[in-house]
């Protein structure tokens, strides 16, 4: 096993949050390779419950519950339509076992994907996931002075909750909202909106938790048919757009809670159906 040098006190400088040495700045690499965390979270952001509810994520916060930013954007017609037309065209079974697939991949991925930023030991995943991450670590090896990474995040002020993958810089590009993201086959920047809008609303909810207004959203995409993707955008450029649909989620979230109110008064005492 390979030894990593460990630095003394005197050799390293830590300044919001960034390792420096005599000889200047380390890269993620350089990191890894001397046994340096990358990970300083020097923000104390509180853990928070998650639990699955009405078949999506709901978040415990000290300033409420609070339903997850993905949940909330899969109940919009616009990213929802075409998911049920594709569950319709293959059929409920096939979309139910691609569906699995998909988890048990992106799950592996993000795993393997954590552990590597924290300097950790990664753990034993299938081989696709394994696959994804090898051939995605030339970017993850851009990824430096991260604040966090598998961070719970929340919203009071806009009602929004979720995990951010990692938030740090990317080569030259500061403080950046970082998303991880597998794929069965290569992506159109106009098919990942969704991405976007996940990706701003963490870092809304970031802002909230640090007064840190981050800008740059940074997608990296690994793919089965053997290529990584990464796409970088500006957080104005989805902001009207991640506002109208937490508005739409909050219409739908009262109109279904005033239908479950409305057969509860109708239900007949003593009927169980």
């Amino acid at each position: 096993m390979k030894k990593f040098h460990h630095l003394s006190s005197d050799d390293i400088a830590l300044r919001d949050g960034k390792v420096f040495l005599p000889n200047g700045f380390l890269d993620g690499k350089t990191r890894k390779n001397l046994g340096i965390p990358r990970v300083s979270d020097v923000y104390s952001i509180p853990d928070i419950e998650m639990k699955f509810s009405n078949g999506g994520h709901l978040y415990i916060t000290p300033d409420g519950q609070f339903v997850g930013i993905t949940s909330q954007l899969g109940m919009i017609h616009e990213f929802k339509f075409p998911i049920d037309q594709w569950k319709n065209s293959v059929g409920i079974k096939k979309a139910s076992e691609i569906s699995k697939a998909a988890i048990k991949r992106g799950l592996d991925f993000h795993s393997l994907t954590e552990n590597y930023l924290k300097n950790k030991i990664l753990p034993q995943t299938e081989k696709l996931g394994l696959e994804l991450f090898n051939q995605a670590k030339p970017e993850l090896d851009k990824i430096d002075n991260i604040h966090c990474v598998e961070k719970a995040l929340w919203s009071s002020e806009f009602k929004i909750a979720g995990r951010v993958d990692a938030i740090g810089s990317y080569g030259k590009l500061e403080n950046c909202i970082i998303d991880f993201k597998s794929s069965r086959k290569p992506k159109e920047k106009s098919w990942i909106l969704s991405y976007f809008l996940q990706a701003s609303a963490y870092s809304y909810m970031y802002q909230e938790r640090t007064g840190i207004k981050i800008e740059t959203l940074v997608i990296i995409i690994s793919n089965e048919e053997g290529g990584v993707q990464t796409f970088i955008e500006s957080r104005k450029n989805y902001e009207r757009k991640l506002f109208e649909c937490l508005k739409e989620y909050q219409k739908l979230s009262k109109l279904n809670q005033n239908k479950i109110i409305l057969k509860s008064k109708n239900k007949i005492p003593g009927d169980t159906r």
